[in-house]
């Protein structure tokens, strides 16, 4: 599988990606390979269906692609790894270039815009992120039972969340 090409749709495990907990076997897109420390890591994005309202993730629409379902889309942001080629079953498919072009536009302007804040909250000044539509709170470590001072108020204890401005989010790339 060393002939992969920017914008070839494969099928993969994900049990055996570097940064995924799903076990699934699923169509994910080849973007670009590193190496580290002598080893290469492949880096795709996830194909799903398209979003019929909102959607909270940027994606790029390829219905007009033969390789994939009709009314799936491409999400540029979520990003699966592999460490060696065992996870990569089969390529089945390429993106036309303009697709390949839009997706790589995506993530360019995702790691430029990308500033997000770690903080601990407790519950109440959550309360106050979340009641801002302009921002979108995760939650750090969901299975985390341990909590540190608020970092918002310093009163309280609280847990660890990850918080950026929704400005990329809710339509669709490619019109």
């Amino acid at each position: 599988m060393t002939d992969l090409k920017c914008g070839d749709v494969c099928i993969c495990d994900l049990s055996l990606s570097i940064n995924s907990y799903k076990y699934a076997v699923v169509p994910l897109v080849y973007i670009s390979v590193t190496y580290e420390k002598e080893m290469p890591i492949y880096s795709f994005c996830r194909v799903g269906k398209a979003p019929r309202a909102y959607s909270r993730y940027p994606f790029v629409d390829v219905t007009a692609s033969n390789c994939v379902r009709k009314g799936s889309a491409v999400y540029p942001t979520q990003v699966v790894l592999f460490s060696d080629e065992m996870g990569i079953i089969k390529k089945i498919g390429c993106l036309s270039q303009s697709e390949i072009s839009k997706v790589l536009n995506v993530q360019q302007q995702k790691k430029k815009t990308s500033v997000a804040l770690v903080m601990a909250l407790c519950p109440r000044c959550r309360r106050d992120f979340l009641s801002d539509p302009s921002s979108v709170v995760i939650r750090m470590d969901p299975f985390a039972v341990q909590e540190t001072q608020c970092d918002y108020c310093q009163v309280r204890n609280g847990h660890t969340y990850i918080i950026y401005k929704r400005k990329l989010y809710g339509r669709s790339i490619a019109r």
